[in-house]
């Protein structure tokens, strides 16, 4: 289980990892597997959230990262082939707010494909999401 809480020493929040042999067993602390990013970084004040797979003998997470006290939270990826030894992708952030992101757009979408009518407000290489009104 990732369990997303906060350092004493700093206030700045962290993921963990706790483990059971079953679902309702007793839950037991394994360490941190990702904590902050330094001064000045997209998440240095704390990463929480995270979507954990495991894919091709790695483990992926997905997670979420904010870069000061506000809610302007960023989307990062670390990988690593120990739970506990996660490294944070070079490319981090991998999704991020923009200034225009919010803005209606004319999409078709065909099974995953999303093909974009009109892509202002859109930046290339980020997510959108569209939703059915």
């Amino acid at each position: 289980m990732l369990v997303t809480g906060y350092s004493a020493i700093d206030q700045k929040q962290r993921l963990f990892l706790y483990t059971a042999p079953a679902p309702d067993g007793t839950w037991t602390y394994q360490g941190e597997i990702l904590g902050p990013g330094g001064s000045g970084e997209w998440d240095e004040y704390g990463v929480g959230g995270g979507a954990l797979l495991h894919y091709e003998g790695e483990w992926v997470l997905w997670y979420a990262g904010r870069p000061g006290t506000t809610a302007e939270f960023r989307s990062g990826r670390a990988r690593g082939t120990s739970l506990l030894a996660l490294t944070k992708d070079p490319l981090n952030p991998i999704f991020s707010a923009h200034d225009d992101a919010i803005q209606d757009v004319t999409a078709d979408v065909n099974g995953r494909t999303i093909t974009l009518a009109s892509t202002t407000g859109f930046v290339a290489g980020q997510a959108i999401a569209v939703a059915d009104t």
